[in-house]
């Protein structure tokens, strides 16, 4: 077997020149497996091996012999023009168009995504309110009707013994700790973002100061026993909701000047209620039930961002400290609601 020369040196792949290289252009045509039939020109045969970038040339038959000549290969299909093979690249005017569509995307999705985290953090702060109302309503069952009280279900108190904020025992020796299985965290909201020296508050909610003993409202009952919850009932009468910030002991102590009889003008908060679901509170009733409340007034939620909380904020003629009030007792004798 001859190896086949070209008659002449070829320069890109035509006859002329003499630059020291032998350069071929091999047309081919390759199938799936790789192998091609090749044709050099001028007047060369033969096979290309595709696999390993060989080029055989032979002179009638055999299995040939590589040529050592550099060679190009062209397809036999017609190339695409040079400015259609070059990828184009995105203009200013183009890459600011996609910026500004991706910052309006963002602004009317992000209020979305607020709205869906609040309602999410609401939907568990009523599965904390309920699952402590149960606990609360299991624990009267065991003791013979006798509620447990506002002064007695929770210990530590934020006001004096400022660490009680973050000492997790105060919860677990809890009265309620047994029917929670020790569950200490259905005692903090999710919404609430509190901290003391760097580590979050455990505890944020309180306990109808009415329940077991009143020492501030003479003229209102104080629930003992489930016979005392006949007005305003037990479906409206709160057990557990969340406290502003100014959260100290477990009690909650509601006001109630100008209930009864109405006088709006004379309406004002003791402690206050918290406003952690947008402006909304979590509240329990001795029912067993759980609801989140909107506050109509806006006087309510910036009574709980006084720092300190005094222990008493006019409020006259708030909806907000009206409704509070007849969820939470009621007259002992000559009541008129």
């Amino acid at each position: 077997m001859d190896l086949v020369k070209p008659k002449a040196p070829l320069v890109d792949g035509w006859p002329g020149g003499n630059h020291g290289i032998m350069s071929l252009v091999v047309f081919y045509k390759c199938r799936r497996d790789r192998a091609c039939n090749a044709e050099a020109s001028p007047n060369v045969g033969g096979r290309f091996d595709a696999q390993n970038g060989i080029l055989f040339a032979q002179n009638g038959t055999g299995t040939g012999t590589p040529l050592s000549y550099n060679f190009q290969i062209h397809s036999m299909e017609r190339p695409l023009p040079i400015k259609s093979r070059i990828r184009r690249a995105f203009t200013l005017i183009e890459l600011l168009v996609v910026i500004a569509i991706i910052a309006i995307l963002a602004a009317m999705l992000l209020p979305a995504l607020s709205k869906a985290k609040l309602k999410a953090q609401s939907i568990s702060c009523l599965n904390n309110t309920k699952q402590l109302t149960l606990a609360w309503l299991m624990y009267e069952n065991d003791n013979n009707d006798i509620m447990l009280s506002s002064g007695t279900w929770v210990a530590g108190d934020f006001g004096y013994y400022p660490t009680d904020q973050t000492n997790i025992s105060k919860l677990t020796s809890s009265p309620l700790s047994a029917n929670l299985g020790a569950n200490y965290a259905v005692y903090k909201c999710p919404g609430d973002i509190s901290t003391y020296m760097g580590s979050p508050r455990v505890r944020s909610v309180s306990m109808n100061g009415f329940i077991g003993y009143n020492f501030w409202e003479s003229t209102y009952i104080a629930f003992k026993k489930s016979s005392d919850l006949t007005r305003p009932g037990p479906v409206n009468t709160f057990v557990i909701l969340d406290e502003s910030r100014g959260i100290n002991d477990g009690f909650f102590a509601t006001h109630m000047k100008g209930y009864d009889p109405r006088i709006p003008a004379l309406n004002d908060l003791g402690d206050v209620p918290a406003t952690y679901h947008g402006t909304s509170g979590s509240f329990s009733f001795a029912d067993g039930h759980s609801e989140v409340h909107k506050w109509r007034d806006g006087r309510t939620a910036a009574a709980g961002a006084q720092d300190p909380l005094p222990l008493s904020t006019p409020s006259p003629s708030n909806q907000d400290v009206d409704w509070l009030m007849s969820k939470a007792s009621y007259k002992t004798s000559g009541g008129t609601r």
